[in-house]
């Protein structure tokens, strides 16, 4: 049967020379994956242009019970991108975020809240000129939502160490390993307190994104064994000096 749905392009594969195999996060069937053929063909119906991470299709799709790969049938721009795979910083942090939702989503269950949240952090990293830095971290923070692990957000003068193991701010002193110290924390409670409409007034300097950034990533590793390092994170400090 054919379903139509929005999809966010997450992954790439080549399968052939004339085909790739692409995973897809649906708004209506959760990660999906596609192979799509004769994509180099001059009259191919899907350009490799539409397939950049983070791109956000139209999709009629043919859906199969039980297929573990598919086939679409028609694609076109659900949201223009004008900056977001033409900007260098940008495209870094696209792959960095494509990287961790292949990373973490593996099931083929809708979840619309999730859709929306992804495509919103989309349509932030295209529009905002000059506002991506805070990205990558917003992003981890607030997707660790969807997948069990959400910061506590009880922050206090006494309270100000961030345990990473609970996942909640603490008094007491704990290891470098599993804690976040001051100023660090504080920045750490801002940015799980912020939003879109707010993220873009944040100030956090190189230093301090460089270290929470890193912290983040091993607050992943603590919450998910079979997480591993993400190749793109290097790509992505490098964009963003």
């Amino acid at each position: 049967m054919l379903l139509k749905t929005q999809g966010i392009i997450i992954r790439n594969t080549k399968y052939s020379e004339s085909s790739i195999i692409s995973k897809i996060f649906t708004k209506n069937l959760g990660m999906q994956t596609y192979i799509i053929n004769g994509i180099h063909a001059p009259k191919a119906a899907i350009k490799p242009s539409l397939l950049l991470p983070l791109s956000v299709l139209d999709l009629v799709a043919y859906n199969k019970p039980g297929a573990e790969i598919q086939r679409i049938k028609e694609a076109k721009p659900f949201i223009t991108l004008k900056h977001l795979h033409f900007d260098l910083a940008k495209s870094g942090i696209a792959l960095f975020i494509s990287e961790i939702i292949n990373r973490t989503i593996k099931e083929q269950e809708p979840n619309e809240n999730l859709y929306l949240f992804l495509e919103n952090i989309i349509r932030y990293l295209d529009e905002k000129e000059n506002k991506a830095g805070l990205v990558p971290l917003f992003f981890l923070i607030h997707y660790s939502r969807f997948l069990g692990f959400y910061p506590q957000d009880n922050f206090l003068e006494r309270a100000n160490i961030f345990n990473m193991q609970e996942g909640g701010f603490v008094q007491a002193d704990l290891p470098e390993n599993i804690s976040i110290p001051l100023p660090y924390s504080a920045q750490l409670s801002a940015l799980i307190q912020t939003d879109f409409e707010h993220l873009s007034s944040l100030q956090i300097d190189k230093a301090g994104r460089a270290y929470l950034l890193d912290k983040m990533l091993e607050y992943y590793s603590l919450h998910l064994p079979v997480f591993g390092g993400v190749k793109s994170v290097e790509v992505l400090r490098e964009v963003m000096g």
